[in-house]
């Protein structure tokens, strides 16, 4: 019995250690956090051509998208907001930013479509850290594909 309450706790001690290894991020991929309250509250007037991006660096810009959005510390992180329509359902979509000079950063999306569903209008914020400036660039490139 105790070689059973042993082996219990060091593999709750284990997955504990490897939870939290899964949390560091490498400099250079994005830091997805869940933006879900924002998303459903978001009105989306400022997005309507495809493969859209927006950089919010400010709680007044991103009043001026969605007016009852909750405070973020833009002292932190910087959100953004990327958008397109796909011709098929979508199945998952995945980012990741790369920087590519100390002034260019490229946000890559990756839609993976599902064929049997009907197109759609899709939309992802990412709240990046730490706070991209407003000398640095971002370009976005959406990748879709089955």
């Amino acid at each position: 019995m105790k070689r059973i309450k042993k082996l219990v706790v060091l593999s709750l001690v284990v997955s504990m250690i490897m939870g939290l290894g899964a949390c560091n991020n490498s400099p250079n991929n994005s830091v997805e956090r869940n933006m879900e309250d924002i998303t459903e509250r978001f009105t989306g007037k400022a997005i309507s051509k495809s493969d859209s991006l927006i950089v919010v660096r400010t709680n007044e810009e991103l009043l001026a998208l969605c007016e009852d959005a909750p405070t973020l510390n833009f002292n932190e992180g910087t959100l953004l907001i990327s958008s397109n329509a796909t011709t098929y359902g979508v199945h998952s979509i995945g980012a990741e930013l790369q920087q590519n000079s100390s002034t260019q950063y490229i946000l890559v999306v990756d839609v993976t479509l599902n064929m049997t569903a009907v197109a759609e209008r899709w939309r992802k914020f990412y709240w990046i850290t730490p706070k991209i400036d407003s000398t640095q660039s971002i370009r976005l490139i959406v990748n879709a594909h089955h």
